[in-house]
């Protein structure tokens, strides 16, 4: 490759840094080698700075970060065969054979790069693997897994379904015996999310009430059994503490409107928490899991999971909208942890936090009143498509 031949004739010591990845277990491991420098695979990611960088001759010393990654970038590459080498290659559908680098650019989060970047990337980490197999890294490739279908199915935690075929099973043909989902085989992904949040953090709570009505501590906290409706991750009668870590948020998100009174509270965390932090769902790191190729397969899956997760609710919304993740949340209950954690869907950079139970929270004194005298609306322009006659 030209741009690898120039980069060898430009620079003695190779480097890469830590954005030529997005895979967060990489970005770990380079950040604690705590070595500096500029980049030699993306300049971009250095130019105006120096940043976290991998030095790429170290590939061959078997105990240095960069031979752990290249180890680890191998058993993904292994995945993959050769489709010439195999016997039904003609038979094979167009849309499954790939290079190597076009495969791991789109089956995986792992690289921040482009796909002749990527190239240049791997043909340095893997080297040895290069010399060993070059066939590998020039010609079109496919998963393994994708040559049966069986042993696919066998893996995926949604068989041969999708995300959209369980959500129309469980809100209008079996809500509490679908076998569409194997819940064991969607658990390893939540356990790989667990996140802590320390003690000491604020979040908030609002109701809309009545005018010159006061709240007791009791009202504005975890509603009772009897008085639960049923929200993005709970179902009716199911009593969950949803807070957020912007109180403006919490007035969208109870849907205030103009003169509408809100009441609304502090919480602090006053004993560390365990939460499934479901805003990494889409970005699990394939190095921590013990089946990849599970992974492969359940990736485009875990990525409507969390666009589910992601919808913005709508005013006219029916309870059935919001029964596919009250099944998650009742899920990750069985995992034993403290609650929910995710990106507020009305505002970027706003967590939402869901508690099972009230026991590590304490409301901050007083609760406040404010009235509601501005609402600001945001909006996407809509694309009609017209026939034209």
């Amino acid at each position: 490759m030209k741009l690898l031949a120039n980069i060898w004739m430009a620079v003695i010591k190779l480097r890469c840094c830590i954005d030529c990845f997005k895979d967060v277990d990489v970005r770990e491991r380079i950040r604690t080698s705590n070595a500096k420098g500029k980049c030699d695979i993306c300049p971009d990611h250095t130019r105006n700075q120096t940043t976290f960088t991998l030095d790429l001759d170290q590939v061959s010393e078997t105990s240095s970060i960069a031979a752990s990654i290249a180890n680890d970038l191998e058993e993904i590459v292994g995945l993959y065969e050769l489709v010439l080498e195999l016997p039904n290659s003609k038979e094979l559908p167009s849309g499954s054979r790939h290079t190597l680098v076009d495969s791991l650019k789109d089956d995986w989060d792992i690289f921040n790069l482009n796909a002749s970047e990527i190239g240049v990337l791997i043909e340095l980490l893997l080297k040895n693997l290069r010399k060993e197999t070059p066939r590998l890294f020039r010609e079109v490739v496919i998963a393994s897994i994708e040559l049966d279908r069986r042993a696919k199915a066998n893996k995926a935690f949604l068989e041969n379904h999708s995300w959209v075929e369980f959500e129309d099973q469980i809100r209008h043909q079996n809500r509490f015996h679908s076998t569409m989902l194997h819940d064991e085989r969607l658990l390893p992904y939540f356990r790989e999310l667990r996140d802590t949040i320390p003690v000491g953090c604020r979040f908030y709570r609002s109701r809309i009430v009545l005018p010159k009505e006061e709240l007791t501590r009791e009202q504005i906290g975890m509603p009772p059994r009897s008085k639960a409706s049923s929200g993005r991750l709970n179902s009716s009668g199911i009593s969950n503490l949803y807070l957020a870590s912007d109180k403006d948020v919490t007035f969208a998100e109870i849907k205030a409107s103009m003169t509408n009174r809100v009441a609304y509270a502090m919480f602090e965390i006053k004993q560390e928490i365990t939460v499934i932090n479901l805003e990494k769902i889409a970005r699990i790191s394939p190095f921590h899991l013990e089946d990849k190729t599970a992974y492969l397969v359940d990736r485009d899956q875990l990525r409507a999971i969390d666009k589910a997760l992601r919808k913005p609710s709508s005013g006219l919304r029916s309870d059935v909208e919001y029964v596919p993740t009250q099944y998650i949340s009742d899920l990750i209950k069985t995992i034993g942890v403290d609650g929910i954690y995710f990106e507020s869907t009305l505002k970027e950079g706003i967590m939402d936090l869901v508690l099972f139970n009230e026991n590590k929270v304490k409301m901050i004194e007083p609760i406040h009143y404010v009235n509601i005298n501005h609402v600001t609306i945001g909006y996407r322009e809509e694309h009609v498509e017209k026939n034209l006659v």
